[in-house]
Parts: C-alpha cells; sequence; structure tokens
C-alpha cells in the first residue's frame, strides 16, 4: 500500500473514485438533491485544479488505485474509498496520512463531515465546530457539520542546526572527549577530533570548507551541531559535503553524523538527518548518496527511516575494511513525506 501525490495522469483515477463513492454510498444517507450537489461540487474542473496544485493524493494497493483524500492548507477534503475496498483499513491509512501531513503545519484539522463517516471522526478525537443546512435545486436540504481535531500540546524538546562559533569552544571539545571516553568512533563532527588544542584553527578550517572549490583532495562542506533547545546542549554534529569527488562518490557520500555517546536511544538522529537534508535542499543537491557499516544498523535505519534506498552491500578493503551498505535519499520526497519532525525543530 502506497500513499503517494497525484499527477495529472491520475485525474481518471480520482474522479472514479469520487464519483462512484458518492453515487453508490451517499444514496443511503441523503436525498437525491444532496447527492447530485455532491457529484456536482466534485467537478471535473475542481479536481484537475486540486491535482495541478498538487493538493490530491492517491492509494494504491496491490497496484491498483483504490482510495484518495486532498489537502487545503489545514482542511481535509474528498476522502474517499471505492466501495468494494472499503472496510479493509484504506480509509484510516488515508485519515491517518492526511492528518499527519496537516498537523505537522497547523494547530487543527477540519474538515465537513459526511453522515456516513461522522462517527468515525468522534471516535477519533474530532468536535464539531459548525452546523449547516443548504437548500438543492431541487428542495431537498443537505445538512452537515463541520468538525475539528485540535493538535496535541507536546512536551518534546525542540532541535537545531547551529553554525560552530567560538562561544561554544568547551562544549565542542567536551563532545568529543566524550566520545574518546566511550570508546566510541567520531563521525560527522568535520575534523573537530584533529583540532582540540586548536579550536580557533578549527573555526578557520570550516570557514575554508564552506567557499572551497572541489578537488579530488577536498570538496566544499558545512559542518554544524545538533543543539537541544531547552538546555543548549550539544547532543550531535553533521557534516554535509556539498559535492563529491570520485572518491566520496565510492565511499563516504554527502554525510557524516553523530549522537554524542549519553544521549543515544532517543531518535535524535532522525532529526539530525532531517535537518541534514533541509540544508541539502537549500544547496540543490536533489539527491544524497550515504553509506555506512553492515553492523552499525543504528546508522543505517536512520537512513531507511527517511526513505533511505538501500543500492548496495559490498565488502570494502579500501577504506572501511569491512561490509559497507550505501543508500540513496530523494530529498525532496524525504522532506515531504516526513513531515513529523517539524514539530520537533525550531
Amino acid at each position: 500500500m502506497d500513499i503517494l501525490r497525484a499527477t495529472p495522469d491520475d485525474f481518471e483515477a480520482v474522479r472514479e473514485i469520487t464519483q462512484t463513492t458518492i453515487r453508490t454510498i451517499y444514496p443511503h444517507y441523503y436525498p437525491a438533491g444532496a447527492v447530485a450537489l455532491f457529484c456536482g461540487h466534485h467537478s471535473d474542473e475542481r479536481i484537475r485544479a486540486d491535482i495541478a496544485a498538487g493538493n490530491v493524493f492517491l492509494l494504491r494497493a496491490e497496484g491498483n488505485a483504490v482510495g484518495t483524500v486532498t489537502l487545503s492548507g489545514n482542511e481535509i477534503c474528498r476522502l474517499y474509498v471505492l466501495p468494494r475496498e472499503q472496510h479493509k483499513g484504506y480509509g484510516r491509512a488515508l485519515l491517518d496520512f492526511a492528518e499527519k501531513r496537516v498537523l505537522a503545519r497547523y494547530e487543527s484539522v477540519r474538515m465537513d463531515a459526511s453522515f456516513p463517516a461522522k462517527q468515525l471522526y468522534r471516535k477519533r478525537g474530532y468536535r464539531e465546530t459548525e452546523y449547516h443546512t443548504l437548500q438543492t435545486e431541487n428542495g431537498d436540504w443537505l445538512c452537515y457539520d463541520v468538525m475539528e481535531l485540535r493538535r496535541q500540546r507536546d512536551t518534546a524538546d525542540r532541535f537545531f542546526l547551529e553554525v560552530p562559533g567560538p562561544a561554544r569552544k568547551d562544549e565542542a571539545i567536551a563532545y568529543i572527549r566524550e566520545f574518546q571516553a566511550y570508546g566510541s568512533a567520531i563521525n560527522g563532527t568535520g575534523g573537530l577530533n584533529r583540532y582540540l588544542d586548536d579550536y580557533e584553527g578549527w573555526l578557520r578550517k570550516l570557514e575554508a570548507d564552506s567557499t572551497r572549490e572541489p578537488s579530488e583532495e577536498k570538496v566544499p562542506a558545512r559542518t554544524f551541531f545538533l543543539v537541544r533547545e531547552s538546555d543548549s546542549r550539544i547532543v550531535g554534529m553533521i557534516n554535509i559535503r556539498l559535492t563529491l569527488n570520485e572518491r566520496l562518490s565510492r565511499y563516504g557520500g554527502h554525510m557524516g553524523y553523530s549522537i554524542r555517546p549519553t544521549e543515544r536511544g532517543k531518535g535524535y538522529n532522525k532529526i539530525n538527518l532531517y535537518l541534514g537534508l533541509k540544508v541539502c535542499d537549500q544547496y540543490g543537491i536533489r539527491s544524497v548518496f550515504l553509506d555506512a557499516d553492515l553492523d552499525n544498523p543504528a546508522s543505517w535505519r536512520t537512513m531507511e527511516a527517511l526513505g533511505g534506498v538501500r543500492i548496495r552491500e559490498y565488502y570494502d578493503d579500501q577504506f572501511a575494511h569491512c561490509t559497507v551498505v550505501d543508500y540513496t535519499i530523494d530529498v525532496r520526497k524525504a522532506l515531504e513525506e516526513h513531515t513529523e519532525f517539524e514539530h520537533l525543530i525550531r
């Protein structure tokens, strides 16, 4: 089962799902005039316009289009599943998907609730905010509720990427010392571990890294601290290479990242990678190449959590001297599909 943004080629499928569901299901709940009004409201022109605006999503199961939903700001509309495909969890999957996307950006979700779905929405926490009546052309009446689901306030920490500066000297050195104390591999620090006695020199190096011309020896890169807002603690670091040379195209890739040993197991590296992908998007990087040791599942599972696709598994006898797994991530797709991290970043 996949839920993907509809394209103009999907118009017929969206139209078929919408009109078939209305004509089959709604006559059991509404008079003929109201059914006709629904059909007219979801006209070909409106469906095409919504698809062109990128607001329509299509659910496919076993290759077949079976459901659709449209998002407009914080409103969920045109949520339909073909009658023959109902009671298989597709409607719930579409609603889960839609709510997640909306609540990542807005404080609440709103929708016009039809009689068939009203009780389902109430069970999910929606509450009626408005009640409307509308007389149709043939004199029938349509009655419906506007329902709203508000985002629950959370106490989750928020995070942000910070450009290293002089004020963080002691904290940055302590970050590296913690890795050394735990005997843990150091990644994504822009070489900070080599500059513990010359932090200012490391800052100059980072400045040079950000504007350098790419070569087979070095490439332009940005390095950031991952900072937890609540206590301003450096909990991770990430190094992003803005282009790849031949060597990095084979091993190393676009990013290295890490979470300090005492902050692991909290899902922070997913946030780290998500923020890193935002930086990549700003620099016009559309696809990132990443790799990890096979025996470091925490790293490659983070990649998979953000949509990483494993493209290769091999024994590297030149750099890592172990089995390595390669991944690619479609940057725009990952950012569009994983908005659940938005409320966790500043």
